[in-house]
């Protein structure tokens, strides 16, 4: 086990996991905080919240989990970054919109929960970005 968590894929690994539950603290507690303490649009609200998580997410990522690509500018690092990040914001308010007016499921229940993760947005995005990243060899992490 001591060998396993000393191998350097296991602590990058281990690093994303946590910038990742971070994000996600971010995004989950904001969405909440907004909804019910602002009074604001849920939809705005899950776009303020998502938006928030991933500059923080690219931000902790950058500092902690990844290293710099030498043949890769950090403008184009950040222009995949961006344009991955759009399309999870997208499918994230897609999901949000579909789930809460057409299938009358609270705010809540939609965004998915380290209780009880919901399927949709989270493994679409996910499955998305992990082949995005052996594509380009930009590692992302998109908390949708």
């Amino acid at each position: 086990m001591r060998k396993a968590l000393a191998q350097p894929h296991t602590k990058q690994f281990l690093k994303f996991a946590v910038v990742g539950l971070i994000s996600f603290g971010i995004d989950w507690g904001m969405l909440i905080a907004l909804v019910e303490l602002f009074h604001l649009d849920f939809l705005m609200s899950t776009t303020i919240s998502f938006i928030t998580s991933v500059v923080v997410n690219y931000w902790l990522s950058m500092k902690y989990v990844f290293d710099h690509r030498e043949g890769m500018s950090r403008k184009r690092e950040f222009t995949i970054f961006t344009i991955l990040s759009v399309i999870g914001l997208g499918l994230n308010d897609l999901y949000m919109f579909v789930g809460v007016t057409f299938l009358s499921i609270g705010y809540q229940a939609m965004k998915p929960s380290p209780r009880s993760w919901s399927p949709g947005t989270t493994t679409l995005a996910v499955a998305f970005s992990s082949r995005a990243r052996s594509r380009s060899r930009f590692a992302i992490c998109l908390n949708v």
